[in-house]
């Protein structure tokens, strides 16, 4: 382990100063083991909600991104490679942002939630391509696939962003793209990304509109009405942090923030793209806790996109959404 790696890096439970071993990380106030593999450091063996979680509406809380939704890293591949392949956006956003940040390029950086390491609406720089950038995530699973990608070999690191490891002002620039509605405190995660950031320096915030995605949501709502048997209804988790209330939100820690909106559309040659797209989402996955009833939703889904692609040549789904560029 290089020791610049762990420089402003501190213990979670004390925040002592880290030092490396041959085989460990080791705090020299509170003398906590902490593991770390490959390019990642474990400074949470398993990422609990400060307080527990949000059991009324578990969609929300730490623990069921990290337990359910991202404890495998397919689904989220798929949604990355959705976007990727076959999601149409205007530039106009993307180059506003990309030319706003590009003076802190050069510095210090940190992913917030990075997930795979590449981000679904690509504004910023992220770890397969770019070096001086360290990834944070609380899933293992997510963590470990962005490390086989990890061609620079930039520091992963297991923790909550609730509690960010970091010294204040070690970050020029953080990210946290397509996240913040997943946490159970969204204003804890803005208070650790002020603190961590450097005078002047920028976090920038993406996320979805709530007006999204009707097409699906319109769809996902047929099936459940068609399918018989216990079906779990979930409420859109972007309405928490979107396009329409974001800025308000993170007005309660910065008071410099720029917000652009960018428009969009999927457009899904097949049936097997589209799906593989709905099945990674949350609103499937939690439909129903009986196999049979996901099936049965998944075949009602299934023949209506067929009906439209054989009508129409692909299934059109329109998204649209925010990024909130904040200054320290």
């Amino acid at each position: 382990m290089n020791r610049d790696w762990i420089v402003d890096i501190l213990c979670p439970t004390c925040k002592g100063e880290l030092i490396p071993d041959k085989r460990a990380i080791l705090c020299e106030k509170c003398n906590k083991t902490f593991h770390w593999t490959g390019n990642i450091i474990f400074l949470d063996d398993d990422a609990r909600d400060p307080g527990g979680g949000n059991t009324k509406n578990e969609i929300y809380s730490n623990s069921f991104s990290r337990d359910f939704l991202y404890k495998k890293s397919k689904d989220l591949g798929n949604r990355v490679a959705s976007y990727h392949k076959f999601f149409h956006t205007d530039n106009e956003c993307k180059y506003a942002v990309e030319e706003i940040i590009k003076s802190k390029v050069p510095g210090k950086k940190l992913d917030i939630g990075c997930g795979l390491g590449t981000p679904l609406y690509p504004i910023g720089p992220n770890i397969c391509e770019n070096d001086n950038i360290i990834g944070l995530d609380l899933s293992i699973a997510l963590l470990k696939k962005a490390d086989q990608k990890n061609r620079l070999n930039n520091l992963l690191i297991l923790s909550n962003a609730q509690n960010l490891p970091f010294l204040d002002g070690s970050f020029d620039l953080v990210l946290g793209r397509h996240m913040l509605y997943h946490v159970s405190d969204i204003n804890a995660v803005c208070k650790e990304a002020h603190r961590v950031l450097k005078r002047n320096g920028l976090f920038v915030a993406t996320t979805n509109s709530i007006k999204g995605k009707k097409e699906l949501f319109r769809l996902h709502k047929e099936a459940l009405k068609e399918v018989s048997g216990e079906t779990v209804s979930i409420s859109r988790g972007a309405v928490r942090f979107s396009l329409e209330n974001g800025e308000q939100i993170l007005r309660n820690r910065f008071t410099d923030i720029r917000p652009f909106k960018w428009n969009g559309f999927f457009s899904f040659p097949t049936v097997k793209d589209f799906m593989a797209y709905y099945t990674s989402t949350p609103y499937y996955k939690k439909a129903s806790n009986k196999e049979n009833i996901l099936k049965s939703i998944y075949q009602s889904v299934l023949e209506k996109v067929e009906n439209v692609i054989e009508k129409k040549g692909s299934f059109i789904l329109k998204n649209e959404g925010g990024v909130f560029v904040c200054s320290k």
